[in-house]
């Protein structure tokens, strides 16, 4: 290899009357800028090859700096006694700065597919910040103290004090995959570069640290070593050239340059440097031009491979201009006199309210202690005082309510529908005077409490009292519920994903289908509250499986989260390539300062006008945008964030008032214009921008789009098990003439997994609180033909695959397996649960009558919204409401159809047909007018026995005439004939338990071998733990 670098003049020191040493150095990628750090704790900007002196700013502490990274839009360093990492602007005013509790020991380059990079700190903690904020994304353990870390495309590579390399996968919470002991004494240096990563450490020779003279390389894949790469001179400093995956550059602090093709090792380059000292820094420039060495006497030796390198910008191409040192606004002059007042001078910048500042809003007016009360007259007439001690005797009247004290019971915060205790309409006048650093109560956080009920109990309709639906907020991830809202809102969005949803989209995992399935649901509901919890699980998982895990929600919130940038970063990640955006990009107080209002007017305006320029010359056309919604950040006085949506929802255009609505989660309110542009105080801060140009409005033409979905779906075999077996197809797939029309009657029921346990809080009194429930996913779904010929016969029968780790199987309640969801080892018909989503979806547009029982617990897990219109649940038809206790599906079919099911776990379809012929049943009753007369018998029956269903031969007999007669017992899967009905044929009258004491000795015999069966299969089985339902 001939020679590619020469040497240039170094840059000396000039004005320092003590030189300090270069301990740091980093091209800048933009600018024709070196970055150096000194042995006294700050950095200076060097402009050009001929060193110009620039901005400088320290790091903190006063010892030296000890590594720095210039980005594209700052400049990243930390000190030896900083405690801590800070980010400067190239202009020298600090950004943000983490305080650490403990000293920081390295930190890494950002990630390739987002703006986070790691540092790990002498407490071995391993934190993930954000680069542009500073905020700890996610913090864990190391398994010791990390000396160098660097990020490559897919990993992480950390050179720890002992000596080891270790490889973590990041998208898996910083999973070490491999580990190997390079040095024995520590790690001095450390780059990867393609599938190659270089360390240079020391080793041990006669028990004392030796410099390894030796180069190791390792394949980053599998960590198998490579042929190491010798260095007689020692090596000290190691950097990785540019543009050449396999090259580095290995220096010694006596000057040897070395640049070497490891898979070529014997064509190298040696450079000597004259340097009366020791190097103490070295780094090499994005492009590969420059090299530059700090050395001990505070002189920079620069090697260029340009022609002319005092001409040719550090960088290696005419970049940004370089930028000078901000200079600080000069006070403003004060014309003082004896009149002037103290107000004019201005206060220094506080972030906690001073002592006079206080307001009568800080005194609880609720509290739960009355005021002490005034002693009783008969006790100060007896009252006698010896040395300031007064005391009496107590008299007879008094005793026994000594040391007593009324203490008022803490109500509940929840606002439940089994026990309402609040007005159904919050008040419209304010109670308190306005402050417009207080965040108004449409904007605070709302939270969903949780009764003995559970989530349904929940009384959503208290907080919307609007035909827009909210979003329900206890699902991780649901911080994107505003930028769904906005995006719904969007009509050519909303459109297309509309449209979408109707294609054969191949990906299991398609934000852009979940949208679409989002917003068909948001149309249906008008008003009722939804939830998005498959869109925010196909956030999860394709945020990790490209490792950005600052968008990822892992249920830990505090008051470091910034909700502004991860909702940037998300929108980012969602319409990338799909439509135009605008971030707001308000990190710092400075810049939010733009957008709040002025004295008579607001910084956001309902339309922008836009105009360019041609040539260099003003264009007369310009463009007309129209606002149509924003996310907003709101942050309490404790520094705690959510997000909502304020938005021009355009079916509101020309029927309210007002057509900008409030989203925040499932809290949704009408405003006023006015409010929804304002920005009065800090609490309120723009991250998303949505506009929308007006006349391109009109020529939106969306007839092309598809809107119908293929109905040969419910005809086709979509399972993608590799090992079904056929005896366990259960299901029969409609016909083409067998298609569902309006009204047809389709029996279902649903078994799930549990995907995450239930988070609860104990308190010291013994009682608990639910913080977040269990999140169950679809495993298992049957569809049975609800008429016709076969009535009764499944045409739906998937079970689901998931990508995700199932936590619980639920087998006792569910009869999922282990194995059962797994496409190589599943026996059943395996469906992608986008598919599933699909059919459910075409029934329910189809207008089907779903029968079930508790559809509504179903339907909100499985994430789907139904017209209650097109719902029967047999829960509410046999019910009474001043019992206030439901009936599960078993003890119904035991007393009413005299079978037992679930006797070993649940089944489906067993479930489903059980719930039809219960329907069946209650027409039947209906049309003898004997129904509620059953029903008291019903009830009384099972306080009998507890509401426990016997064993069927230990049932107690029925009289003569106290059930409508069945020609016959129903079998589970016997089909029933008829005239016309939807899916062919009427059934005849299902009339329950007929003629039971002509058949009854023979049906007792078989079901009494059924149970002993079943009761065998019990016992043979391990047992099962309690699950989340019992129905």
């Amino acid at each position: 290899m001939s020679s590619t670098y020469h040497l240039l003049n170094p840059i000396s020191p000039q004005t320092d009357l003590y030189p300090q040493p270069i301990t740091a150095l980093s091209f800048d990628p933009l600018s024709d800028t070196l970055w150096t750090g000194t042995n006294s704790g700050s950095i200076v900007a060097r402009y050009s090859a001929q060193g110009i002196r620039g901005v400088s700013f320290p790091v903190g502490g006063g010892l030296a700096v000890r590594d720095i990274i210039a980005t594209d839009s700052n400049v990243r360093a930390y000190g030896l006694a900083g405690n801590g990492i800070g980010a400067w602007g190239k202009g020298g005013v600090n950004k943000w700065f983490y305080q650490s509790s403990s000293a920081v020991t390295a930190f890494s380059n950002n990630s390739p597919n987002a703006s986070v990079f790691y540092a790990c700190t002498a407490a071995q903690e391993l934190l993930a910040i954000n680069s542009q904020t500073g905020d700890v994304v996610r913090k864990t353990s190391a398994m010791s103290i990390y000396s160098h870390l660097v990020h490559t495309h897919s990993l992480l590579v950390s050179g720890s004090s002992d000596g080891s390399v270790r490889t973590h996968d990041t998208r898996s919470g910083n999973t070490i995959l491999h580990t190997t002991t390079a040095h024995l004494s520590g790690v001095q240096g450390l780059q990867a570069s393609g599938n190659f990563i270089f360390t240079i450490g020391a080793g041990i020779r006669q028990g004392r640290p030796f410099p390894d003279p030796l180069v190791k390389v390792y394949d980053i894949r599998t960590m198998r070593p490579l042929p190491p790469v010798p260095f007689s001179g020692g090596p000290s400093f190691l950097d990785r050239l540019p543009n050449r995956s396999s090259t580095i550059v290995v220096t010694s602090q006596e000057g040897l340059v070395n640049v070497v093709d490891v898979s070529n090792p014997s064509d190298s380059e040696f450079y000597q440097l004259v340097t009366p000292s020791y190097l103490t820094s070295a780094a090499v420039s994005a492009t590969g031009t420059f090299m530059a060495f700090g050395d001990s006497d505070g002189s920079i030796h620069l090697l260029s491979a340009a022609e002319d390198g005092l001409s040719m910008p550090l960088n290696g191409f005419e970049g940004q201009p370089v930028e000078w040192a901000e200079a600080p606004e000069p006070p403003q002059d004060v014309d003082w006199t004896d009149s002037t007042p103290l107000n004019t001078i201005g206060m220094p910048y506080y972030n906690t309210l001073l002592l006079s500042s206080w307001t009568p809003k800080f005194v609880p007016h609720n509290s739960l202690y009355p005021p002490p009360p005034k002693i009783p007259p008969q006790i100060l007439s007896t009252m006698k005082t010896n040395d300031n001690v007064a005391y009496a005797a107590l008299p007879k009247e008094l005793k026994g309510r000594r040391n007593v004290v009324v203490l008022e019971t803490k109500k509940a915060g929840g606002r439940f529908r089994s026990g309402n205790k609040f007005n159904d309409v919050e008040p419209d006048t304010p109670d308190v005077e306005y402050d417009p650093d207080e965040v108004p109560k449409p904007y605070r956080k709302v939270e969903i409490e949780y009764s003995k009920f559970g989530v349904e109990d929940f009384d959503f309709g208290y907080y919307n009292h609007t035909v827009f639906s909210g979003l329900e907020t206890h699902i991780l991830n649901s911080y994107t519920n505003s930028m769904v809202q906005l995006l719904h809102y969007t009509h050519p969005i909303r459109q297309l994903a509309k449209s979408h949803i109707t294609t054969d989209c191949a990906r299991e995992n398609c934000l852009f289908c979940e949208l679409g399935f989002v917003a068909r649901m948001l149309e249906d509901a008008r008003g009722v509250n939804c939830q998005s919890s498959n869109f925010c699980k196909t956030v999860g998982v394709l945020a990790h499986g490209v490792n950005l895990i600052e968008i990822v929600d892992y249920g830990r919130e505090s008051s470091n989260t910034n909700h502004a940038h991860m909702i940037q970063s998300f929108h980012r990640f969602l319409v990338d390539n799909l439509t135009s955006e605008v971030n707001a990009a308000v990190y710092t107080p400075e810049a939010l300062k733009f957008w709040q209002d002025g004295r008579n007017s607001t910084f956001m305006k309902p339309t922008v006008e836009l105009s360019g320029e041609v040539m260099g010359v003003e264009d007369h056309q310009s463009a007309l945008y129209e606002l149509r919604g924003m996310v907003v950040q709101v942050v309490d006085r404790d520094r705690r964030s959510h997000l909502v949506a304020i938005i021009k929802v355009p079916e509101a255009d020309a029927t309210d008032p007002s057509p900008w609505y409030l989203f925040n989660d499932f809290r949704v309110q009408n405003i006023s214009e006015e409010e929804a542009l304002s920005f009065s105080g800090s609490w309120k801060v723009p991250t998303v921008l949505y506009l929308e140009r007006v006349d391109v409005r009109s020529r939106m033409d969306y007839g092309e789009l598809p809107t119908d979905v293929d109905l040969s779906i419910l005809s086709q075999d979509t399972s993608i098990s590799r090992n079904r077996d056929a005896n366990q197809i259960k299901h029969d797939l409609l016909q083409y003439e067998e298609l569902p029309r309006p009204g047809a009657l389709v029996a279902i029921d649903a078994e799930f997994v549990s995907m995450q346990q239930e988070e609860t809080e104990y308190r010291s009194d013994g009682t608990k609180k639910v913080l977040r429930p269990a999140r169950l996913s679809l495993a298992r779904v049957s569809v049975l033909r609800g008429d016709g010929p076969k009535e009764g016969i499944p045409f739906i029968d998937d079970h689901i695959h998931t990508s995700e780790i199932i936590v619980d199987y639920l087998t006792e309640f569910s009869g999922i397996k282990y194995g059962d969801l797994d496409p190589l080892m599943s026996r059943y018909t395996l469906t992608p649960l986008k598919i599933v989503y699909k059919k459910l979806r075409l029934l329910v547009d189809r207008g089907c009558i779903f029968v079930g029982h508790g559809l509504s617990k179903d339907f909100r897990i499985i994430n789907i919204y139904v017209p209650p219109d097109q719902i029967i649940d047999t829960v509410d038809l046999y019910f009474i409401a001043s019992r206030q206790r439901r009936l599960s599906l078993r003890f119904l079919t035991w007393y009413v159809l005299k079978e037992n099911i679930q006797t070993d776990t649940h089944d489906s379809i067993e479930d489903a047909l059980s719930a039809l012929r219960l329907f069946k049943a209650y027409q039947q009753f209906e049309s003898e007018g004997v129904f509620d007369l059953k029903l008291e018998e019903l009830y009384r029956e099972g306080r009998s026995v507890n509401f426990k269903p016997p064993l069927l031969q230990d049932s107690i007999p029925k009289a003569p005439g106290s059930h409508p007669s069945l020609s016959q017992p129903y079998p589970l899967s016997a089909p029933m004939h008829g005239s016309n009905t939807p899916f062919g044929h009427t059934p005849s009258p299902f009339n329950v338990l007929s003629n039971m004491q002509q058949n009854q000795q023979m049906f007792l015999l078989q079901q009494g071998i059924h149970n002993l069966q079943m009761f065998q299969q019990q016992q043979t089985q391990p047992p099962q733990q309690s699950n989340w339902r019992s129905r």
